[in-house]
């Protein structure tokens, strides 16, 4: 089972993902010497020097996937935290704070996230105020969190296909970004969002008064409005495909449940 929220997300990160990598492979069989502007390509394109100028193209790809990523990671916890059947309302994304600090604080309060991740989940947003605060952005790890990357250097170098969090972070501070850095910390961040994603449907389960999902479904103004129709085949038809479109993910005895709140009553 998957959130719309967490199926956004997977989709969007995906797709950057992907074309970080075809950048990639794209660029290392470019040749360095001459290269003709293939026909239908209508572009100025006159590098200096062209292995430089390969090496700025997968930079800008790397730089534009922890920016997409981070974005998406945000969007998702504010969006999910805000869900209907959140039932967790300590655990959200509202306030002042910066948002790689909310992350964190979010994330480590999931059973299924470590701490170390929530800290290389922060890194990844710093990175991207970095990128998008190239000249203003002072944003690090606060030294208690980097000693506790580098006491856990070996588990996350096991469980992470050999990320060497020390390396991770001297390129952090020397603004050296990889494709192996990007690539760890995206796979980090789906990884507490999935165990975000199981945490909503833990709580999901607990519900057992589907009378609560009754007056949490009215607080949405479109299903009001269907809500509001004088007792039909039709509106009882138009509840069914609302909470189905809506709620796919809830199980069928469930769902069920919760039209039949509905079905005889404004």
């Amino acid at each position: 089972m998957e959130t719309l929220e967490l199926k956004k997300l997977l989709n969007e990160i995906g797709n950057s993902v992907h074309s970080m990598n075809t950048i990639a492979v794209a660029l290392s069989v470019m040749p360095n010497d001459e290269v003709d502007i293939p026909k239908g390509l209508d572009i100025s394109w006159k590098p200096k020097e062209l292995s430089q100028s390969k090496i700025r193209a997968r930079n800008f790809a790397e730089k534009s996937t922890y920016v997409y990523v981070a974005e998406n990671l945000f969007e998702y916890l504010n969006e999910v935290s805000k869900n209907p059947l959140w039932a967790y309302p300590n655990i959200n994304f509202a306030g002042e704070e910066k948002k790689a600090i909310k992350s964190y604080n979010f994330l480590t309060q999931i059973p299924d996230t470590t701490d170390e991740m929530a800290i290389l989940c922060e890194l990844l947003c710093h990175w991207r105020n970095r990128i998008v605060h190239a000249s203003s952005s002072n944003a690090t790890l606060s030294s208690k969190k980097r000693q506790q990357l580098i006491s856990k250097k070996a588990e996350l170098y096991e469980g992470f296909h050999h990320f060497d969090t020390s390396i991770a972070l001297s390129n952090f501070d020397n603004k050296q970004i990889t494709l192996k850095d990007v690539s760890t910390l995206t796979t980090i961040v789906i990884k507490c969002c999935r165990a975000v994603d199981n945490y909503f449907f833990n709580g999901i389960i607990q519900i057992t008064d589907f009378v609560k999902y009754k007056s949490t479904l009215l607080n949405n103004k479109d299903f009001q409005l269907i809500c509001k129709q004088s007792i039909s085949e039709k509106r009882t038809r138009q509840i069914d495909k609302w909470i189905n479109l809506n709620y796919p993910y809830l199980e069928t005895e469930r769902l069920n449940k919760i039209i039949e709140l509905f079905a005889e009553n404004k």
